[in-house]
């Protein structure tokens, strides 16, 4: 009987014991799986089973209580549900605590693994803004804010037949410019300088330093990199060599220079051609000029000499005192003073106009016709001068005396067209020549209108005769420069002279 109760109490033992065992490995399982799987279902699950584990010792504890059985079983039943019920408080606690160690560990891991793909992708782009940077001609520096240098692509180093590792930590100025100082306005301005300056990324001009013997003309851009705190701290400092550009630039600057100066000494000598025209031109009139002198010394000289031959008789009849003295010495003086004046006018009218004036038009007309009213009146021709009554002033600026050799060349033009129609007896003498000079005035410009009865000129040469030496007179009467010369004067004051026919004449329109 002994036999058979110890036996039935290691047994119950044994049993006891392989269920606490499988408990505690069900609990390790479900916890295992719950750190692969992150699956709250399992410690559900496996927490459901041992809360059954547990009812089920409670229904055996107390059928050992109320029965014969032996209380080691008992025990064991009562340690059985205590370590069930520590273990289903446990896996309630420790499994949230694993589920979040879980995430915590993935999330630290995915950190690491992204941290760790953007290290790879920085140095990706490192290398390629390099290769870029290196591949580039132009020189590029990275450097502080105190101009030091930090980094220098392939084309610092093959330019400068130079050591990387050297030109790291010198600063910019004593690579590029040799110098031991910064660089300084006006002749080198410091573009980090000027940044600092105006808030923006600026271009300045410089000459840069291969060696001792090589310069190179350079426009150096500095570019801004911020820190963390946003604050300039970095730049990228680019060398455009523009030696190229800049010397042809000086070449045509040069070449400009020579053709400004070749300009000025062809402008100087047509100019000088110009006024030799004009003065070949005057003297081409130079006889008729001497015939109006003449003429009008004749009436002085007549005065002059007839003062003379009266004063004899004036002696013998005792006339001669102090007022019959003063009346004579004024009466010649007046007449030396006008032909003194007709010799001035015609040698002012010769004499080529230096300085650009402003003179008045109707003045101008006024002296050429009071200089030439004989040659014009021994024509029989009788010249009208009128202007709107309206306007008292008609001024411009130019050359007086060259004005004044474009309308005696006008009117010459004029009477030569009316006595060749005399001499033609295309017209009658008994016509006279009528030259009609209207002067007015069109808003800001002054019109000349000088006009004939002379019977116009051929439709087919009218479009040629302000042409160089086109004429239609005898070669001892034309030379064919008067009318281009007039055009150039003309021009030269800004203006326009044209020429159109009228009934029974010619018409020329000067616009000042």
């Amino acid at each position: 009987m002994a036999n058979t109760l110890l036996n039935s109490e290691m047994a119950s033992l044994v049993i006891s014991l392989l269920s606490v065992v499988i408990q505690t490995a069900a609990v390790a399982m479900t916890l295992r799986l719950i750190k692969i799987t992150e699956n709250r279902t399992a410690w559900i699950f496996i927490s459901t089973a041992i809360s059954l584990m547990i009812i089920r010792r409670l229904e055996n504890l107390y059928a050992f209580l109320f029965s014969d059985g032996i209380i080691t079983p008992v025990i064991f039943e009562v340690i059985g549900i205590v370590i069930s019920f520590f273990m289903l408080v446990g896996v309630s606690k420790i499994a949230p605590i694993f589920l979040t160690l879980k995430k915590s560990h993935a999330k630290v891991n995915k950190s690491l693994s992204e941290k760790e793909l953007l290290i790879n992708e920085l140095k990706l782009t490192k290398q390629l803004m390099e290769t870029v940077a290196n591949g580039i001609t132009e020189e590029i520096f990275l450097i502080t804010k105190d101009c030091e240098i930090l980094w220098a692509n392939n084309a610092v180093v093959e330019n400068r037949k130079c050591d990387l590792n050297k030109v790291v930590g010198m600063h910019c100025y004593e690579v590029t410019h040799h110098s031991d100082v910064p660089c300084t306005p006006p002749d080198d301005p410091c573009p980090i300088g000027e940044f600092f300056k105006t808030g923006e990324s600026v271009t300045v001009s410089h000459v840069h330093y291969v060696n001792e013997d090589t310069r190179s003309f350079v426009e150096v851009t500095v570019y801004p990199i911020t820190n963390e705190e946003s604050i300039v701290d970095k730049f990228v400092h680019v060398s455009k060599d523009v030696t190229a550009r800049m010397l042809r630039e000086e070449e045509i600057s040069n070449l400009n220079k020579m053709l400004e100066q070749k300009i000025k000494v062809e402008v100087t000598l047509r100019e000088q051609e110009r006024q030799l025209l004009i003065q070949q031109s005057k003297m081409a009139a130079m006889g008729e000029m001497i015939g109006a002198i003449t003429h009008q010394w004749k009436q002085p000289l007549n005065i002059v000499s007839l003062i003379a031959q009266g004063m004899p008789d004036a002696y013998e009849y005792g006339e001669i005192n102090r007022e019959y003295i003063k009346d004579t010495v004024t009466g010649i003086l007046e007449q030396v003073s006008f032909m003194t004046k007709t010799v001035n006018d015609f040698r002012n009218f010769l004499k080529p106009s230096k300085a650009i004036t402003e003179f008045d038009i109707k003045a101008a007309i006024e002296d050429i016709l009071f200089m030439f009213r004989y040659i014009l009146s021994k024509s029989n021709i009788v010249i009208t001068f009128y202007k709107d009554n309206h306007l008292d002033k008609f001024t411009t600026t130019g050359h007086p005396n060259e004005f004044k050799h474009v309308i005696l060349n006008l009117i010459n033009n004029s009477r030569d067209a009316i006595c060749s129609m005399w001499e033609k007896n295309i017209m009658s003498k008994d016509i006279k020549g009528n030259i009609h000079i209207h002067l007015s005035k069109d808003n800001d410009k002054v019109i000349i209108t000088i006009s004939d009865n002379g019977g116009g000129i051929p439709k087919d040469i009218i479009d040629n005769i302000f042409e160089s030496y086109f004429t239609t007179k005898p070669d001892d009467k034309g030379t064919g420069i008067g009318l281009y010369m007039s055009k150039a004067i003309i021009e030269s004051m800004g203006g326009t002279i044209t020429c159109k026919n009228i009934e029974g004449g010619v018409e020329f329109r000067i616009n000042l």
